[in-house]
């Protein structure tokens, strides 16, 4: 096996950790953007009834 320096393995840990701060970003922002359509979505039935209240 070849032999590498003490910084190809420095970059080499700041891109894995890089690349796990990442995904864990991607997971957070579709929660984030799956609970905000959720949240439109119940605005958007509520307005609606609240249209045909009263009839």
């Amino acid at each position: 096996m070849e032999r590498r320096g003490v910084c190809a393995f420095a970059q080499e840990a700041l891109r894995l950790e890089l690349e796990q701060q990442k995904a864990a970003r991607k997971i957070v922002s579709k929660a984030e953007r799956e609970a905000e359509k959720v949240r439109k979505r119940e605005l958007a039935v509520r307005k609606a009834k609240a249209k045909h209240r009263g009839r």
